[in-house]
């Protein structure tokens, strides 16, 4: 089935998407977009006409924050386990802030072995009103956006199968960045703010020293550089030739037309859009997760229902109001049903015979929620009897909270140790209700004699058989 994957780049001033069509895990670009802005509020109008046209269920968008709103570490772990890493995340990040953690959102990258019985961990962290105020337009317009990263992760993770090793220079109006690429990963990076107030001059000596310091530090020499952005000039180019630099371009083409240098940031972020999801950062998570798309889709049932419903009222209605001699009152009844009909559905645009519309809408949408697997969770009973089922006997927990959603559990409660909590993890992967079972938080407490967790579980979407 094609998918279709999005970048969105923002600029100071500019908004540039990138839209590729993904088929048995090849990505081809079909279109680019470009938008200006100005005052704030003027940035959804001009997001929500680049993104115009038909949505479809089941698109990827991904976006990425400027690389001065993270706070990035290098961490090193005596295991690998996801669950664990993210458990002593904060603890271990808290005494390399110069913020407190608590007013942050973490993530974290794949963590990668670094010697025996121990493994390196790229850490970063972003304010949490950095992120409300980046993603509230996002969330104002219902726009999906499934991957919220940070540059120059993003970019990396996005063209890393067309670049080898070099140093990639990110050029936009907000910043510049330099990224040492080694066997595909970031090693390390430089960024200079402002980039729209810097100076050709200023721009250039940067990207000369920076270049020839990151390389040093790896031991390198000689490595190619790779321009995007829209301070990519051909004036620029020209300048690091002179002075010896090789350099080179990432190579995408939209019908067979070379992609310009100000577009590769949002085909990078298109290209990231598809990648694993575990594989960088991702912000759209903990309370700025995206809502499913049940919830919307739910909705839109409910919605669509009432509708069919006053539909078939309005007709009986008509059909008395005729007999009575009142086909004025019909007539306002079917235009209140029209409204209706646009503020639900405002996609369609062909009104023609709305109860024949819905019906057929409704039974769109409940093919949809096929596809998504809603309710296959069954009732909260099922669930607990299911939890039970799957605790080993020989541990003791003692569950406190138990919070029920579409999408999840969460279950708040105490056990004996860090060792057993992880056991009944463990286990309840294993159920077939569960495709991930997930310690948020576990702690010691106070006396020192149990452990306070907090785990998450998330449902499969396949259906439990009592």
């Amino acid at each position: 089935m094609r998918k279709r994957l999005i970048g969105i780049d923002i600029d100071r001033s500019r908004i540039r998407v990138a839209v590729a069509h993904e088929e048995k895990g090849v990505a081809k670009l079909v279109s680019l977009g470009e938008k200006t802005y100005g005052a704030p509020e003027e940035f959804l109008p001009a997001l929500e006409e680049l993104l115009a046209g038909e949505r479809h269920f089941g698109d990827r968008l991904a976006a990425a924050l400027p690389a001065g709103e993270g706070f990035v570490r290098r961490l090193s772990f005596p295991f690998a386990d996801p669950k664990k890493i993210e458990a002593a995340l904060d603890f271990e990040l808290s005494t390399q802030l110069p913020i407190a953690v608590e007013t942050c959102l973490t993530s974290f990258q794949k963590p990668i072995p670094d010697g025996e019985n121990s493994f390196r961990v790229t850490a970063a962290a972003v304010r949490t009103e950095t992120l409300q105020e980046y993603l509230a337009p996002f969330d104002q317009g219902a726009i999906p956006l499934q991957t919220l990263d940070l540059a120059p992760f993003a970019f990396v993770d996005g063209l890393k199968d067309h670049l080898t090793d070099g140093v990639l220079a990110s050029l936009g109006e907000e910043e510049i960045t330099l990224s040492l690429i080694c066997e595909g990963r970031l090693a390390d990076y430089r960024f200079l703010p402002g980039g729209r107030q810097r100076t050709p001059e200023e721009i250039l000596r940067f990207v000369l020293r920076e270049n020839e310091i990151l390389q040093k530090a790896a031991g390198r020499s000689e490595l190619p550089l790779f321009l995007i952005g829209s301070g990519a000039t051909p004036e620029l180019l020209s300048a690091l030739e002179q002075q010896g630099r090789k350099v080179e371009r990432p190579a995408f083409h939209l019908e067979d037309t070379p992609v310009a240098p100000e577009f590769l940031p949002a085909v990078a972020l298109a290209m990231r859009a598809g990648a694993d999801k575990e594989a960088g950062f991702n912000f759209r998570r903990g309370p700025f997760a995206l809502r499913s798309e049940w919830a919307a889709l739910k909705r839109g049932l409910i919605a669509a229902a009432v509708l069919l419903v006053l539909s078939g009222v309005s007709l009986a209605g008509s059909a008395y109001l005729k007999y009575a001699h009142q086909a004025h009152r019909a007539e306002a009844l079917r235009a209140e049903m029209v409204q209706i009909f646009k503020k639900t559905l405002p996609d369609t645009h062909a009104i023609v015979d709305i109860p024949l519309q819905m019906d057929g809408k409704i039974k769109e949408m409940k093919k949809h929620s096929l596809l998504i697997g809603a309710g296959a969770q069954g009732s909260p009973l099922t669930v607990l009897r299911e939890i039970s089922k799957n605790t080993p006997k020989d541990i003791t927990v003692d569950i406190q909270e138990f919070t029920f959603g579409p999408d999840g559990v969460r279950l708040d409660g105490v056990t004996t140790s860090f060792d057993a909590i992880n056991k009944v993890a463990k286990s309840l992967e294993n159920s077939p209700l569960f495709k991930d079972a997930q310690i948020t938080d576990a702690k010691m407490n106070i006396d020192g004699s149990k452990v306070d967790f907090h785990l998450n579980l998330t449902f499969s979407g396949e259906k439990e058989t009592p």
